[in-house]
């Protein structure tokens, strides 16, 4: 994401918290439900999307991050209270949605590097067995169309 798509994204949270402001919510509120709603809805599906659906279009990407936003969110604050009896609070499920994008973010750079070391190693042995691979196919049809080998 590039900085002026983000600032873009920005103007646009803001621009519907002023417009909700008209109705019975002060500018605050609007502001918070807004920026709310889009930390809550839409950001932690986004990190695991990006970070682990890099193929996809960006209407897939947008449609899984809320899906995964709606079905993650929700689970880990109630595992939470129900395992560690922490309290359903806004700063409480504030602190879990950046523990869960802190979180994928180190598993994803993690992977990523692992990945990485993984696909040179893999490169560099393909590419050597698929040189000598043709070079010997190359080797035999030279021999055959200077007569040397027989079939």
């Amino acid at each position: 994401m590039n900085i002026k798509n983000m600032f873009l994204t920005i103007i646009g949270l803001f621009t519907v918290s002023i417009i909700l402001s008209f109705f019975q919510l002060t500018l605050v509120e609007s502001l918070r439900v807004v920026f709310g709603a889009f930390y809550i809805l839409f950001l932690p599906g986004f990190i695991i999307v990006y970070f682990f659906f890099k193929d996809r279009d960006i209407i897939e990407k947008i449609a899984l991050s809320f899906a995964l936003s709606i079905a993650i969110v929700p689970l880990i604050v109630f595992y939470l209270n129900y395992l560690f009896k922490i309290k359903i609070t806004a700063f409480n499920v504030f602190l879990t949605v950046l523990a869960i994008i802190g979180i994928v973010s180190f598993i994803a750079k993690y992977t990523q590097k692992k990945r990485n070391l993984f696909n040179e190693n893999f490169k560099t042995r393909y590419n050597k067995r698929e040189n000598e691979f043709f070079n010997r196919i190359h080797n035999k049809s030279l021999k055959r169309k200077s007569g040397k080998l027989r079939r």
